[in-house]
This record gives structure tokens, C-alpha cells and sequence, in this order.
């Protein structure tokens, strides 16, 4: 399934009868909401593919779709604002950020993430809310900038505009290709050869996230597993 926050393997069976009900009525293309089961699975490689075991799936109309991303950015935009403000605090401890002025669900979870995760990077976040702005608003090209309270790594951030398209079809191309060429088995490309294969390309891990997701829209490869990409 692709999702507009990135790739997702939905697993409907017989022990999820509602969602597989309603998965045999859809037709796609077509937008849906899902409520269900997170599951994750860590490759050798340290990558992360994430699947969901749905329990109700539900066809939803481009509006709500909107509506969605839009509140999606505007919370994702304030826990930024949120984690900036408690980075720079030499007290990070619950007590700490609440008597920094954040609310206490908000400090609580901020302390527990960074001490489990450490220092955040902004840059992949602020990427996710600015094309989730254009996905909004087309017709606009979308330029967040790096407004001060988030301003501590404006070098990570990639604004330039995207490929042409004859650009993108041909990498696209490439891919398609590539996705060939490493099938040895019939069971597919596996994700980690095909990514250190299109890097050794020129085209990064976002990138082939972005030209993967297009190419499963377009209806050219699935995915039978979380492990393997295959060319339809």
C-alpha cells in the first residue's frame, strides 16, 4: 500500500474479517483509511520496513484525505518547535521542560525520546511536511525555508526543485531495470541490493523511496513481501 508517509505491506486474512470484507469491494486505485496492528521488521542492514495487520479499512474521499495531511503537519510542525525548544534547555528531565514553559504530556514524552533516542535531525521532518503541503496545494510550490526556531541545520535541508520528468522516467527506467536484473530467484529484488544498487547510481535511498512509491501507483512492480520489490 502506498501511503503519504511512505510505503506500508497491509496482511488481511481470515482473522481480520471486516477488513478483508471491505479490501474485496474496493477497486483500485483509491484512497483508504486503515486502523489496525503495527508490526516492524529490521533487516540485517539496520533498515526498518513496517507492515500492518489491518482490523477495519475504510474508502475515504480526497477531502478527508487533505484534511488528514493538513493536521498531520501542523502537529508535526509544533512537536518540532516542541523538541527545538527542549534541546536547548540544560535541564531535559520532565520537571525540567515542564518549568520551560511545555506542557506536561508534551515534556514527558520529549525527555523519554531523547534520552532513548538522542539529538533528532529536523531535516527529514520538515521534507515530510513540505511535500505533504504541496500534495495539499499543487498548483503551489511549497517552500518552508528555515524559520529560526528551527534553523540548526539549514545545509541538510534539500529545497532545489525536483527533476524534470523526462529526468524522473528515466530513472524510473533505471529502476524497472534494475528490479530485472536482480530477481535471480523469482521471489523479487531484494530491497537492501536493489537500494545499494541504485545508490551506486547516483540515486539515494529518498529518492528510490520516491520513484518506488510512484511505480507501485502506476501499477509496474508490487511488493510480495516487506524484503522484496517485484516488477510486475
Amino acid at each position: 500500500m502506498l501511503a503519504d508517509n511512505g510505503t506500508f505491506f497491509i496482511n488481511v486474512g481470515k482473522y481480520q474479517p471486516e477488513a478483508s470484507a471491505s479490501m474485496a469491494t474496493l477497486e483500485a486505485p483509491c484512497l483508504i483509511a486503515v486502523v489496525g496492528k503495527v508490526k516492524s521488521y529490521t533487516a540485517d542492514d539496520s533498515k526498518t520496513w513496517i507492515s500492518v495487520r489491518p482490523e477495519r479499512i475504510v474508502q475515504i474521499d480526497n477531502e478527508t484525505r487533505n484534511e488528514w495531511l493538513l493536521d498531520a503537519a501542523k502537529s508535526t510542525w509544533k512537536r518540532l518547535v516542541d523538541m527545538k525548544k527542549a534541546i536547548n534547555q540544560a535541564d531535559r528531565s520532565p520537571d525540567g521542560l515542564v518549568a520551560a514553559g511545555l506542557g506536561e504530556l508534551a515534556a514527558r514524552g520529549i525527555s523519554i525520546a531523547i534520552e532513548q533516542y538522542g539529538m533528532p535531525e529536523s531535516a527529514v521532518y520538515l521534507k515530510t511536511i513540505q511535500s505533504a503541503l504541496r500534495e495539499i496545494l499543487p498548483e503551489k510550490n511549497i517552500d518552508l525555508g528555515l524559520p529560526e526556531e528551527l534553523a540548526d541545520a539549514p545545509e541538510e535541508i534539500d529545497l532545489e526543485p525536483s527533476a524534470s520528468s523526462a529526468d524522473s522516467a528515466d530513472k524510473e527506467d533505471l529502476i524497472l531495470q534494475l528490479l530485472v536484473d536482480l530477481d535471480t530467484d523469482g521471489k523479487g529484488a531484494p530491497r537492501d541490493v536493489l537500494e545499494d544498487e541504485a545508490s551506486a547510481k547516483g540515486i539515494s535511498p529518498m529518492e528510490l523511496e520516491e520513484i518506488t512509491n510512484s511505480l507501485m501507483e502506476k501499477g509496474l512492480i508490487y511488493e510480495p513481501n516487506l524484503r522484496y520489490l517485484k516488477r510486475i
